[in-house]
């Protein structure tokens, strides 16, 4: 029934956002920080993740969006991408204010529910 296939979609879509989520624990604990676009007005983000989750003022991010594509009804992950190049302008313990500095190829602009990565060449400045 439709209401059957609704809830279950539901249920598909929850568990996929799980699934990302984890997988961006995962990817902050084990490879670089990762923080999470929380709203975007402009060039200007703000972005959940700050000092505590490893990022520091001239921090240099990469914005990155992940897609969903439709097979056999059900939607499933598609292609990550990088979507932009960010700035942080000033960070706090569990938030930073960003700005883009280089926007994607086609123009892309990050957007609401993105995550950002630290970029390499922060990285190398940690690893120093």
């Amino acid at each position: 029934s439709p209401a059957t296939q609704d809830r279950l979609m539901n249920d598909f879509d929850r568990a996929l956002q799980e699934a990302l989520e984890n997988a961006a624990a995962l990817l902050e604990r084990r490879f670089r920080p990762i923080g999470k676009v929380v709203q975007v007005q402009g060039d200007d983000l703000a972005i959940f993740g700050g000092s505590d989750h490893g990022f520091k003022t001239g921090d240099q991010l990469i914005a990155i969006r992940g897609s969903f594509v439709d097979q056999g009804g059900r939607k499933v992950p598609g292609i990550m991408k990088a979507v932009a190049a960010v700035r942080c302008d000033s960070v706090s313990d569990q938030n930073a204010q960003c700005v883009v500095v280089l926007k994607g190829p086609a123009g892309e602009m990050p957007a609401a529910g993105d995550y950002v990565l630290l970029a390499d060449e922060s990285m190398k400045l940690i690893a120093k």
